[in-house]
C-alpha cells in the first residue's frame, strides 16, 4: 500500500488501467474479489469456475501480482 496520497492515487490509476485492459470480464471479477480479501477457493465457488482459472496463470494476471492482488 502507498504511504502518501499522491502515490496511492497513481497506483489506483495504474490498477484501474490494468483492470480495464483485461479482456475477460471473469478475470476482472476475480481480481476485484481478490482485492476484497476472498481466498482463491472462495472466488472459484462464488463465480462458478475452476480453482485453476482463479490462480495467476498468464501474463495479464501477473501484472496484477504487482499490486498485491494475488498472494
Amino acid at each position: 500500500p502507498a504511504s502518501d496520497p499522491k502515490t496511492a492515487f497513481e497506483e489506483a490509476q495504474q490498477l484501474t488501467g490494468i483492470l480495464a485492459s483485461l479482456n475477460d470480464s471473469q478475470l476482472r471479477q476475480i481480481a476485484l474479489l481478490k482485492m476484497a480479501g476472498h481466498t482463491d477457493q472462495e472466488i472459484a465457488e462464488l463465480i462458478g469456475c475452476s480453482l485453476r482459472k482463479v490462480l495467476p496463470m498468464n501474463g495479464k494476471n501477473s501484472l496484477i501480482l504487482h499490486f498485491g492482488v494475488y498472494s
